[in-house]
This record gives C-alpha cells, structure tokens and sequence, in this order.
C-alpha cells in the first residue's frame, strides 16, 4: 500500500507542474499580441521595438524596423499625435517605444520622438508621424499598406510621406519630391 501511495503523490505532483507551465505558457502569449494580429505584424521581442533603420523599395529608401517589417504613417494624425485606436488599431498596430528610439544608417535623429497613447505607452514618431505595422504585411519587405484609402502611407529618411501608389511610376497625388509629401503647414502630407 505505501508503494501505491507514493507513487500516487509523484503523479499529482507532475500533473501540478504541467498545469502550471501551461498556466504560463498562456498568459505569457496573451501579453506578447495586445492586438489580436498575426505574430508578423507585431513588434518582435527579440529586439527593441523602436530600433529603426531604411530598407529598399520601389519608391526608394523607407522607414522599417529593425527586422525590415514596413513602417507606416496616417494621414488623419495631426501635430504628431495618434488618431488609430480601437478597431483602426488591430488592422495598423502602432510602433510603440521600449526604450529610446535610435536611428539606423542614414537617418535624422533629430527627427525621432514619442507620443503618448490614451492606454499610456509611448508611440514612436518620425519627424511628427506616429508609426504603425500594417496586419496585411506578413513579412519584411511588404508594402501591401501604401496607399490604402488615400491616407496610409510609406515614409522617407526625410520623414516625409511618399503619395505614390506601390508600384513605381504611379501617383496618387502632386506631391513633388520624387513621390515625397510636401513638408508645407507642417503635417508632411502632399496630397
């Protein structure tokens, strides 16, 4: 009978440990997608999220993030404050600060910064547009989110936006510049 009964107790016991790594297995993944997106449209763990740098595509050089997953800025942010919250946020999850931004090769730094978030994080910005993913975009490299609806857009090393449709040559608007928005009544919008 002891033999039955210890071995009983050495069950439980790993029964307990097993419920308890799951246990933290969820809450862990819970925290990691506050947004509900695919793993690909969210900032990765394994490197700041506000490490940025400039990465190649048909209309020139544009902002990414450190793994080289396309950077977006709205046209409906003014002043360089965030207007997509709520369902706006679930299909373009805002970039938001783990740290001071820093700048990848050939970008301003003078022209990172932050922006509060009514949740209380901290939205990075590029001269004054908050930064978002696009949940289109599966990979580095998409850009599936340019020129969506008129008012999503790619951004510069200037900082500015580029008012051209993906594939090269098309236009949106006059935005002159080689496809960059004008940096005229401040919002870099040109068109």
């Amino acid at each position: 009978m002891q033999k039955s009964r210890v071995v009983g107790i050495a069950v439980l016991a790993v029964l307990a440990l097993l419920l308890a790594a799951c246990g933290g297995k969820a809450e862990q993944s819970s925290g990691e997608d506050p947004y509900g997106q695919p793993q690909a449209t969210t900032a990765p763990a394994a490197a700041p999220a506000s490490a940025l740098k400039l990465a190649q595509s048909q209309l020139g050089p544009i902002l990414t993030d450190a793994q080289g997953r396309t950077l977006y800025g709205f046209a409906s942010d003014n002043g360089g404050t965030s207007s997509c919250y709520d369902q706006c946020a679930q299909s373009w999850p805002p970039l938001v600060a783990q740290g001071n931004p820093t700048p990848g090769e050939g970008m301003d730094a003078s022209l990172l910064g932050l922006t509060p978030r009514s949740d209380g994080t901290q939205q990075v910005t590029y001269r004054t547009w908050p930064l978002y993913y696009f949940s289109g975009d599966q990979g580095p490299g998409q850009t599936k989110g340019q020129g969506l609806k008129g008012i999503w857009w790619l951004i510069g090393p200037n900082g500015l936006i580029k008012t051209q449709a993906s594939q090269a040559g098309a236009s949106t608007g006059g935005g002159g510049g080689g496809g960059y928005g004008s940096s005229s009544g401040g919002s870099g919008y040109g068109g």
